[in-house]
């Protein structure tokens, strides 16, 4: 699959964004990961632009600010916001930054889960829209 510029929808149904680094559930770390904000309105800022690709039999989602989306809803996790975070750039893709991308929901939108082997549970879905 080529790369795909989208747009991601969580709660409330804003547009995610990163957060500034040391921000969401990985900020005692700090190490630059960031939280996810969801205020978006429109996609017209490019903050809100992700980079998608399939690199293997999951996807892995890109800010541009860099690092790969990832969804964290195991015990570390204290509510539905703070679940999604994005890796300090330069990080290599884990299994919590390795969503799955689903089609064929009723309104024909994408959703995107995280997978989690241990317990076969998935994460707090995302709707993904793609812009080009």
């Amino acid at each position: 699959m080529d790369t795909q510029v989208v747009a991601i929808k969580g709660p409330g149904g804003k547009y995610g964004r990163p957060d500034a680094p040391n921000t969401g559930p990985w900020a005692d770390l700090n190490q630059g990961w960031r939280g996810i904000v969801w205020d978006g309105d429109s996609t017209s800022e490019t903050a809100y632009h992700w980079t998608m690709s399939k690199p293997d039999t999951h996807f892995g989602l890109v800010p541009g600010v860099g690092g790969w989306l990832g969804i964290d809803a195991t015990k570390y996790s204290g509510n539905i916001g703070e679940q999604f975070y994005v890796t300090p750039d330069g990080r290599d893709r884990g299994p919590y930054e390795s969503p799955v991308v689903y089609t064929g929901t009723l309104n024909g939108m994408l959703m995107g889960v995280v997978e989690y082997s241990d317990g076969k549970y998935p994460s707090c879905a995302f709707a993904v829209e793609v812009l080009s």
